[in-house]
């Protein structure tokens, strides 16, 4: 019995289908549609340390878990980002979005989801290892003849968060309200002096 209708190395999806009884006799091995093993699932699923830098209530959270902001926002992000030369050079001579785009921009998905949702010693280890990555795109622009420096990432976060919340408030619910002053104030204290205890 062949397991698949094609290869998944196929560029037509009609040829990537799975046989119908293969996922029948898949059924089968694991049980009855309603036998859940809670047993499994709680060792291969633990509950986060913490709710990271920003938490359930956060601005944070509500513009990224909306629908369409991050997948929208991120297509901007990309796009505004190409006007940076530098960021060019750099992503020309590393050759990786040329030849591995699906990859790359789902390691930067995952990268931006973990810091927004994820708990905080993973997103320190994630920002940790993404500045190592990019430490080495380091080279001399081929068109300006300038330097360049793909360490640029607080132009490149503040490029993405940017347009996930642009995303958020045109094709979602809106405007965010805007807190007074002394509101804000406080909420950064709050912040700070939480993050301090950390």
């Amino acid at each position: 019995m062949r397991r698949f209708l094609g290869t998944s190395a196929s560029s037509d999806p009609r040829h990537c289908l799975l046989d119908i009884d293969l996922v029948f006799s898949a059924i089968d091995k694991v049980g009855k549609a309603g036998d859940v093993r809670l047993d499994l699932i709680k060792k291969k699923y633990e509950p986060s340390a913490d709710n990271g830098f920003f938490g359930p209530g956060s601005v944070t959270w509500k513009v990224w878990t909306y629908p369409s902001s991050a997948l929208m926002g991120f297509m901007r992000a990309v796009t505004i980002e190409q006007l940076d030369p530098n960021l060019n050079a750099s992503v020309e001579a590393s050759g990786g979005v040329r030849a591995r785009t699906r990859t790359r921009y789902e390691r930067t998905m995952r990268y931006f989801a973990l810091v927004a949702s994820g708990d905080t010693a993973t997103a320190t280890k994630a920002a940790d290892i993404l500045v190592k990555v990019h430490s080495k795109g380091i080279g001399i622009d081929p068109v300006t003849g300038g330097r360049y420096d793909s360490n640029s990432q607080l132009w490149i976060h503040m490029t993405a968060w940017h347009s996930i919340l642009y995303c958020y408030e045109i094709f979602g619910p809106g405007k965010q309200s805007v807190p007074s002053p002394r509101n804000v104030r406080r909420s950064i204290l709050t912040t700070c002096r939480a993050a301090a205890k950390r």
